[in-house]
């Protein structure tokens, strides 16, 4: 039972809006000037990261270094891959595919749905089901599964 409210509510969280209010969001999105320097993202936390003892070692070449217990992040290493990203987002536009936009903190919940919304995109603000993605026909099977009954 309780694995059918959360299907339920994460089928219920995922919304897309017309075609036409996306283009036209993205057709004024020039991925090319949005700018931001290192003393930015100081200022802004950026580079602050977990405690070292919940780090996955594969992040360790993104560690500047360890303050206090707290990992630093290296934001220069942060800022190319930011700009890989955006790099990735101009490409995605430029041949009119989706985006799925994903954030099931708190925090991060209103600003993932308006900007998912605004530019017409699928958004998941409630619980990710892990395998989605990786083990997509057990999960489709199970969403037919709950859909029928």
């Amino acid at each position: 039972m309780e694995e059918k409210k959360e299907q339920t509510a994460v089928t219920e969280t995922v919304a897309t809006a017309k075609k036409s209010e996306r283009e036209n969001y993205f057709a004024s999105l020039d991925v090319a000037k949005i700018e931001f320097t290192l003393e930015e993202m100081m200022k802004n936390g950026v580079h602050f990261g977990h405690q070292k003892a919940r780090r996955n070692p594969k992040m360790d070449e993104y560690i500047f270094t360890t303050r206090k217990g707290i990992n630093i992040i290296d934001l220069q290493k942060t800022q190319e891959k930011i700009q890989e990203a955006l790099d990735f987002i101009k490409e995605i536009k430029k041949s009119g595919k989706s985006i799925l936009f994903v954030g099931t903190k708190i925090q991060a919940k209103d600003l993932v749905r308006d900007m998912a919304s605004e530019s017409g995109m699928p958004f998941v603000t409630e619980r990710w089901l892990g395998g989605t993605f990786t083990n997509f026909n057990v999960i489709r099977g199970r969403t037919r599964y709950v859909v029928e009954s």
